[in-house]
């Protein structure tokens, strides 16, 4: 069995935020010779971090050029099995009617799924608190577990 210690583990958009090196691998790419031999498969993260980081070297909309994509993923919005709500209608009407005291988590700071909760907040002019984790997988744990009530997840 391999340590522990000697398994690669690529770093998650939140990591990367929370150490101080957001974005910076994206610059190693753009520091590789342009011959055809170097081509990063990116996300999300990649694009939020213009917005979200002050020290990039780099701008990646205008130093990146998309050529295929591989996938598309949705943003869904969970409720775990003790949630009253049903749809998001009754999700916002429990929230106004208890601002503050809804948590709803999310996959990390700085991650599609943040902002997507966040931009939930301010359109339906609510308030609850938002609860990152580091990943989808204790999220999940945690609304099954009814630790918190509501996830904003990609599935």
């Amino acid at each position: 069995m391999t340590p522990r210690s000697n398994v690669y583990e690529p770093p998650t958009s939140s990591d990367l935020l929370s150490r101080g090196r957001c974005g910076h691998l994206f610059s190693r790419f753009k520091a590789a010779p342009a011959d055809g031999y170097t081509l990063p498969a990116t996300t999300t993260s990649n694009l939020l971090n213009g917005a979200l980081c002050e020290d990039l070297s780099y701008d990646f909309i205008r130093d990146s050029a998309r050529i295929a994509s591989v996938s598309v993923q949705p943003l869904v919005l969970e409720v775990g099995p003790e949630a009253s709500a049903r749809t998001l209608a009754q999700l916002i009407a429990h929230a106004r009617a208890n601002p503050g005291k809804l948590n709803v988590g999310h996959s990390g700071r700085g991650t599609i799924s943040h902002l997507a909760v966040e931009a939930l907040k301010q359109k339906a002019g609510i308030d609850f608190l938002t609860v990152p984790y580091r990943g989808a997988a204790p999220l999940l744990t945690d609304l099954l577990g009814a630790v918190i009530k509501v996830a904003g997840i990609r599935p």
